[in-house]
């Protein structure tokens, strides 16, 4: 049975799509917040807080052009409360890693490269 990811980060530089381009998709059921065409703040919250919870794996990614985090930090944390696995991916350059402390310590896994957690992803399928 294929496990499922949902991937929780910014919505302006397209990370998703370089993920879902490298990763063998075949492996998994991918929620995609950037496909759930809801507009307003309840609905989209309830499909993001419904994937969540239907995912095995949470790949949380702060890029460095994400102006805030807020909302994938709370996505990190539900998604702890629900005993997910959690990938953090965190762009080496960003200045602000020093705020993102207590999230990347309830990551499993953690990495400074996206291309990085994709090759474990795709590597450890069978185990995530």
């Amino acid at each position: 049975m294929n496990k499922s990811i949902y991937l929780a980060g910014g919505m302006r530089n397209g990370w998703q799509d370089i993920f879902i381009t490298k990763s063998d998709t075949n492996n998994f059921i991918i929620y995609d917040p950037r496909k759930h065409e809801q507009s307003t703040e309840k609905n989209y919250t309830s499909w993001d807080i419904n994937a969540i919870k239907k995912s095995d794996i949470i790949l949380g990614h702060i890029e460095k052009d994400n102006p805030s985090g807020y909302g994938l930090c709370l996505e990190i944390g539900y998604a702890k409360a629900f005993h997910k696995t959690i990938i953090w991916v965190q762009d080496k350059e960003d200045e602000r890693s020093k705020y993102f402390g207590m999230s990347r310590e309830l990551a499993d896994y953690v990495f400074y490269d996206l291309n990085e957690a994709i090759l474990f992803i795709n590597k450890n399928s069978n185990i995530l």
